[in-house]
């Protein structure tokens, strides 16, 4: 079952925002927070390409 890449960015996008409450509501840290949002735009460029 192959996913186009529209379909593949927007679970990157769904599970992304997932983890970044996951990671936002174990670990308050502002770091942690900023470090979550910058990899998530990455994640979606490398798939989308």
């Amino acid at each position: 079952m192959a996913a186009s890449p529209p379909e593949l960015a927007m679970m990157v996008i769904l599970m992304g925002t997932a983890t970044m409450r996951k990671v936002t509501s174990s670990a308050p840290s502002r770091m942690t927070q900023a470090r979550t949002r910058m990899s998530i735009p990455r994640l979606i460029s490398t798939t989308a390409t």
